[in-house]
């Protein structure tokens, strides 16, 4: 017997509880949606309707990814000579384990608006550089079409400088009061504009110490301790980054360079892959670098600033400090935490999965204030982020900075931690980003059950479970790279972390909808919580398996408003703001399936393994 409407499905209470409901359609989605032109899906109900959907869908597939998804995508390299030099060797391993043809980078390393704009000329761009306008001009992103770039624009106006870090984040939380969801970074301040602002929090919560940072330095440079309310009164004419600092670091005890055994500060550098970021999808890389500074830890840190610092650029620089010394492995930090027996590494890592989130989830409304032209999403644009975090006394981590052009230059002897991470980890991303194989068909099974869980909560009629183009498309994307995951860890969306996440959404939802210039708010219409909804039901595989759906198509068609038992539809797609029609499945071929298998990274001894 099939589920029916009203019945309950009991794999689901949790979901139901976490995100109040499976996504059903808005009461105003329809306005909406034919407002902004978006074509929308009638999802069958039953088994029956399961192929016409999947050609429906791989119709979606094919037509989103053309730019990039040929049967020998070419990569064509751009940016400055230095920074190709140190990074391109290591993705050129994983471009080359994909069999994907890398160009030479032409002689300036630029490309004009005309040549960005050839369709002949590259089906991928790799930018390598501190500036994208070293590569092409940034407010043109638009021109590279379908075709796949790294580089997210204008990212460095919102997350990757501290000043814009400090600003994004303190906008997004302003008015959040949940002191959990508050965890993920530091209060911060952005000087001279944020001092009152500064002051009048500090006292309030009792704030005795800050940590001041350049706006534009990097390696540690500049940055110094500020442990009094007069000191402090001389950040009103500086321009500085100024943070609440962490007195209470978690520490690692272990022998120092003298050989006496002593506590000593860390922190972590985690790689974070994004491939879109309005609505979000970003994954951590479960191999990364944990930086220990060279002098045991103390308070006073004007005396010693590497007891406090833990930047590998400046620590190396201290007599006797080698690279063993001052970085770790995850792997050897998940041995450290399990030897003192004070947390377990899963839980360790799915905390730093939710910092990260949250922080980037706090950047969705502020990237899209920045995209040009109006309405443009950088949909083929992702992004490798060094996303760095420190760990509290009770391994709790917040989210420090964002560089977005981390340092991958191997080692002289290439063998380390170091290396490996590095390394496997580009493997990993060109396996993920650049998979070609299609996921219609499981992706269409996965829908039609979503669909019956919809209505077996009583949301409505077939209307509940209309899709618009837009979020077929993001759930398209994610089962897709999620099938080649390798050692990346998703970051969001995240089922087991989906009742934290629909709470933040909820709050930038409600923020966000009380605003008048709704027109370029992510979450103020709702949809966009509407679809953490239905991605988070689409991932937990246990529970749509238990959702009993009808052998026949169970009224509606492959994309249509009407269908027959057998599942097909005559009806065709009825253009812009219509309805997506039921392709036809020699037409709606799903993404070109490569005849070479795809290379997966080199088997890893013990003695190697990272995590």
């Amino acid at each position: 017997a099939g589920a029916g409407p009203g019945d309950e499905v009991d794999a689901f209470p949790r979901l139901l509880a976490e995100l109040g409901g499976f996504g059903a359609a808005l009461p105003n989605e329809a306005v909406f949606l034919k407002k902004g032109r978006i074509r929308t899906l009638d999802l069958p109900l039953g088994l029956g309707g399961v192929p016409g959907l999947a050609a429906t869908l791989g119709a979606i597939d094919v037509a989103q990814n053309k730019g990039w998804n040929v049967s020998s995508p070419r990569i064509l390299p751009l940016g400055q000579l230095g920074y190709v030099k140190r990074d391109l060797p290591v993705y050129k391993d994983g471009f080359n384990k994909l069999d994907l043809t890398v160009l030479p980078r032409p002689k300036s390393g630029l490309f004009s608006n005309e040549q960005l704009a050839d369709p002949t000329a590259y089906n991928a761009i790799i930018c390598l550089s501190f500036n994208t306008d070293h590569c092409f001009d940034p407010d043109h992103h638009e021109l590279l079409g379908s075709r796949k770039v790294n580089r997210i624009q204008n990212l460095r106006d919102t997350i990757w400088s501290k000043h814009k870090f400090c600003r994004t984040m303190s906008s997004a939380t302003r008015g959040l009061t949940d002191p959990d969801l508050l965890s993920f970074t530091f209060p911060c301040w952005v000087m001279p504009t944020d001092y009152e602002r500064m002051v009048r929090y500090s006292r309030e919560n009792d704030i005795q110490t800050w940590i001041a940072k350049p706006r534009s330095l990097g390696a540690g440079m500049g940055i110094y301790i500020v442990n009094s309310f007069d000191d402090l009164e001389r950040e009103r004419s500086s321009s500085n980054v100024v943070q609440t600092y962490l007195e209470l670091p978690h520490l690692i005890e272990k022998p120092g360079l003298d050989g006496t055994t002593n506590k000593f500060k860390w922190d972590m550098r985690s790689y974070v892959l994004v491939t879109s970021v309005t609505p979000l999808r970003a994954y951590v890389y479960s191999r990364g670098l944990v930086r220990i500074s060279t002098s045991p830890y103390t308070k006073d840190c004007k005396a010693n600033i590497t007891a406090c610092l833990t930047n590998t650029s400046l620590n190396k620089k201290v007599e006797g400090a080698q690279l063993k010394d001052i970085t770790w492995s995850f792997k050897k930090l998940k041995e450290y935490i399990a030897g003192q027996g004070e947390s377990n590494w899963d839980d360790v890592f799915l905390r730093i999965q939710r910092a990260i989130g949250l922080a980037l989830l706090s950047s969705e409304s502020e990237l899209l204030k920045h995209f040009t032209p109006k309405g443009f999403r950088c949909d083929s644009c992702y992004q490798l982020l060094g996303v760095d975090l420190l760990f509290d006394a009770n391994l709790q981590p917040k989210v420090v900075e964002i560089n977005g052009e981390p340092n991958l230059k191997l080692t002289s002897n290439g063998k380390t931690h170091y290396d490996f991470t590095k390394r496997n980890m580009a493997r990993d991303l060109t396996a993920l980003v650049y998979n070609q194989e299609s996921e219609a068909p499981r992706t269409a099974e996965k829908l039609v059950r979503w669909a019956n869980a919809v209505l077996s909560d009583g949301k409505g009629g077939r209307g509940a479970v209309q899709l618009g183009e837009d979020h077929l498309r993001y759930v398209l994307d994610t089962m897709r790279e999620h099938a080649k995951q390798g050692a990346f860890r998703p970051v969001y969306p995240n089922e087991k972390l989906a009742g934290t996440y629909g709470r933040y959404l909820r709050f930038l939802r409600d923020k966000e909808a009380a605003k008048p210039d709704g027109d370029l708010a992510v979450h103020a219409d709702g949809r966009r919580y509407r679809l953490h909804q239905v991605i988070t039901v689409l991932q937990n595989d246990d529970a749509l398996a238990k959702v009993t759906v009808r052998g026949g198509d169970g009224g509606g068609g492959s994309g249509s408003s009407s269908g027959g038992d057998d599942g097909e539809s005559n009806t065709s797609g009825s253009g812009v703001g219509g309805s997506l029609g039921a392709a036809s499945n020699s037409a709606a071929a799903p993404l070109r399936r490569r005849r070479q298998r795809v290379a997966r990274a080199a088997p890893v001894g013990d003695d190697e393994e990272i995590f």
